[in-house]
């Protein structure tokens, strides 16, 4: 089994959401898979307001026939609630460790979903990018 450095040798690298996000759900634009098989994202979170606020996220892949949404399972970030980076990776055969490698294949259309609760007018602001493995 690859590394995962070696594994993102071959990357193409891209900004899937960067920015204030409000209370409640948040969808990144549709995410195209041309070929991958897996996917390193990277959550930079940088600043809250509001009481408690906390951050979940999660990848979504995009069923082709009815057009729904379905949880990957397993592909989600531990819940956020303070300034911090962290990273998941998504790639088949790779050793499973929760709330930081899935061993999954990346689907054709996918998204990422950040979820922010809390109090008083909750927001966090935050980016996710990721880093597409051959």
């Amino acid at each position: 089994m690859s590394s995962q450095s070696e594994l993102a040798f071959h990357a193409e690298k891209q900004v899937l959401a960067s920015g204030a996000l409000a209370e409640g759900a948040n969808n990144s634009d549709d995410q195209t898979n041309d070929g991958y098989r897996g996917v390193q994202l990277v959550l930079d979170y940088t600043a809250e307001s509001g009481t408690s606020p906390t951050l979940d996220v999660k990848v979504q892949v995009k069923d082709p026939v009815s057009g729904n949404y379905v949880d990957l399972a397993g592909a989600a970030f531990a819940q956020q609630n303070a300034v911090g980076t962290n990273m998941l990776t998504i790639y088949p055969g790779i050793a499973e460790t929760a709330n930081v490698t899935v061993s999954d294949v990346l689907a054709k259309t996918w998204r990422v979903v950040g979820t922010v609760g809390g109090s008083d007018t909750p927001t966090v602001t935050a980016s996710v990018g990721a880093t597409m493995l051959r």
